[in-house]
């Protein structure tokens, strides 16, 4: 498993703009071996944004790119005028999350 975080400054006057690019990504069919996608933004710097998004393989965000899919994080961002950089992580430890108690 990996996550794969692009990251950008967004002016301010852009965040609808990206805040719905997201939107629309997300009601797309999502490509496959995505696990779940988040938009985060820096509450101490407000226009710092991060997608960061959960895969089940290293393979899997490169499969997506190679049928045309794999691209649309970086255009919500570019949407907003911003340019991303990329990073990926590998997933060395997880806690999923516990059971409603009941």
């Amino acid at each position: 498993m990996i996550v794969t975080i692009l990251e950008a400054h967004v002016a301010p006057e852009k965040e609808g703009v990206l805040r719905q690019a997201f939107a629309e990504l997300t009601m797309r069919d999502l490509p496959d071996g995505l696990i779940e996608t988040f938009l985060l933004r820096d509450p101490n710097d407000p226009a710092r944004w991060r997608l960061a998004s959960v895969w089940t393989s290293e393979a899997a965000p490169a499969a997506a790119a190679a049928t045309g899919r794999g691209a649309g994080g970086a255009s919500v961002f570019r949407e907003a005028g911003a340019e991303p950089t990329a990073a990926v992580w590998e997933v060395a430890g997880r806690a999923p999350a516990a059971a409603p108690h009941r």
